[in-house]
């Protein structure tokens, strides 16, 4: 990977996309006007009034004629958003948000995932979405724009996942879905009330064959949140999810190989995905705690902590066969304090916070001929770490105004050892440390009470992530086991919006935006193998 030259991709205004979010309520009685988001500003507000791009999708809509399986399912409906699914288990979903995160091969670069207000995207940028539990979701907030900005680190967009509470009532429920090439998904969900504790669990096996040879799946997920009301103004909030997967990589294929048979498992680079047993295996657990307290009537302290370990090995036909083996932990914290105001009869609210994440991955390389492991070439550890103080603010100065703007401060930190130096291709350690200040401004003008128009600004970044900097060179040449690769910045970015939301009707809405992004540096692939 490298930074493309220092000038900047603009895209003209009048070539920028105008896109139309229309909703009605004889398609989708589950999408209404009434949208109340938290993504935006961190405290609840009506996405209608917001100078934002974000839209909500509830969970009865998820799950509705759909397996709940993959974000794929429901993204399409999301103005700006392309979630890509190769159906190839063996990869995670890539997401793209009006551009950001377009040059991620795997996984989620460039745009923010969350669930429940705990990051499932790591501090240097990564993320993936094979964590979501969309079987007990509550809703997804899609947000776009500069705003986003106010995430930190690679958030060119956010998606979060909020999990329903459990009914009060009580419940067991399950659900099994069945589809061609053997697929079957099993679910079961018990939820209930006891005393102050509001509970609800979910279990769910997937398994296929796959339409490809050699592209069998399977997949175990056990997701989990305890509720406890403390009285007087305070709650506690307890999540935990554990996910299982094993994966067979059928690899790509070339467009005549795919004329041939599109069924057929790839061969390209001299080796086949069955002779090489291309698979990867996963392992997730990961636990998160919330802590809200009302300090006063207008005022509210939340901290937030949680941790959790990550293992993926992945057998490649590369190299003639390697396998290359990732053992993550990571945990972090956030502390925020909310206060909502007067200031004679012009609503005010404020959040400042700040949030400390850290990752280490111990990432090791082996040979790996007609997929069996064989010895190790390459051990390297790899620390990641953040440190971000933010600052959020909404003023409504009259009837017809309200103004949002905010500021954060990020600080990124890699450091890079060798752990193998017996292995002379692998150069030393190397550290980078990277800081950004992305100030972000928003104003909504109500032209009626059916029609508000909006315009917002912000400014972002993006660092690489650890793959990135981990090779230097074309692997197919022997540059692909050296590194790390210390010569990528950051890229940077403005964004630009402007935009009108209108209520036409009790349930149909009309929003447009006009947008444009300008970035320096931006990170693209410098030499590949075309494997």
């Amino acid at each position: 990977m490298k930074n493309s030259p220092r000038l900047p991709r603009r895209l003209p205004l009048a070539a920028a996309l105008a896109v139309f979010s229309l909703t009605s309520a004889a398609a989708e009685p589950r999408l209404t006007t009434e949208q109340i988001v938290v993504t935006a500003t961190r405290t609840e507000q009506n996405s209608f009034d917001l100078p934002v791009s974000i839209d909500v999708v509830s969970g009865d809509t998820l799950r509705e004629g759909q397996p709940g399986v993959h974000l794929t399912e429901t993204a399409v409906r999301i103005p700006g958003v392309v979630v890509n699914n190769r159906y190839n288990a063996s990869q995670d979903l890539a997401v793209s948000s009006r551009g950001f995160g377009a040059r991620s091969a795997f996984g989620v670069r460039g745009v923010r995932l969350y669930a429940d207000g705990i990051p499932l995207s790591m501090p240097d940028g990564q993320g993936q979405t094979g964590t979501f539990n969309l079987d007990t979701a509550k809703s997804v907030e899609f947000m776009r724009g500069p705003f986003s900005a106010l995430y930190g680190n690679s958030s060119g967009g956010v998606v979060q996942l909020f999990t329903r509470d459990g009914d009060p009532a009580g419940a067991i429920s399950g659900s099994l879905t069945s589809a061609s090439f053997d697929t079957i998904k099993s679910n079961l969900v018990g939820e209930g009330q006891a005393g102050g504790l509001n509970y609800v669990i979910s279990a769910s096996d997937l398994r296929s064959d796959g339409y490809r040879d050699h592209s069998r799946s399977d997949k175990q997920m056990l997701h989990a949140k305890l509720g406890y009301d403390l009285g007087a103004g305070t709650r506690v909030t307890l999540l935990g999810t554990s996910m299982d997967q094993f994966a067979e990589d059928p690899l790509g294929l070339t467009a005549t190989q795919y004329d041939q048979n599109p069924q057929q498992a790839g061969n390209t680079g001299g080796g086949t995905a069955i002779g090489s047993n291309t698979r990867v295996y996963r392992k997730h657990q990961q636990i998160g705690g919330t802590l809200e307290t009302r300090v006063s009537p207008s005022s509210t302290v939340s901290a937030m902590v949680y941790g959790g370990q990550r293992d993926n090995q992945q057998y490649q036909q590369l190299g003639g066969g390697r396998v290359v083996t990732i053992n993550r932990d990571f945990s972090g914290l956030d502390v925020k304090w909310a206060h909502q105001a007067r200031w004679g009869d012009m609503p005010v609210s404020l959040v400042a916070g700040m949030n400390y994440d850290r990752m280490e991955d111990i990432r090791q390389q082996n040979n790996a001929a007609a997929g069996v492991i064989g010895a190790l070439t390459r051990d390297d550890s790899q620390r990641v770490r953040n440190f971000d103080q933010y600052l959020q603010g909404t003023f409504e100065p009259s009837a017809q105004w309200l103004l949002v703007a905010g500021l954060r401060h990020t600080n990124v930190r890699f450091d890079l050892a060798n752990r193998f130096a017996s292995v002379p291709v692998v150069s030393g350690n190397g550290t980078m440390d990277f800081s950004h200040t992305s100030p972000v401004f928003g104003a909504t003008y109500r032209l009626s009470p059916a029609v508000n128009l909006y315009a917002n600004f912000g400014k972002g970044f993006e660092t690489p992530t650890t793959i990135e900097v981990t090779y230097t060179g074309n692997p197919s040449a022997g540059g692909g086991t050296t590194g790390p690769n210390l010569s990528i910045r950051p890229s940077t970015s403005k964004n630009y919006e402007a935009g009108v939301k209108a209520l036409v009707a009790d349930s149909f809405r009309v929003n447009a935006a006009l947008f444009r992004v300008d970035t320096d540096r931006e990170i693209v692939l410098d030499q590949g193998t075309g494997t």
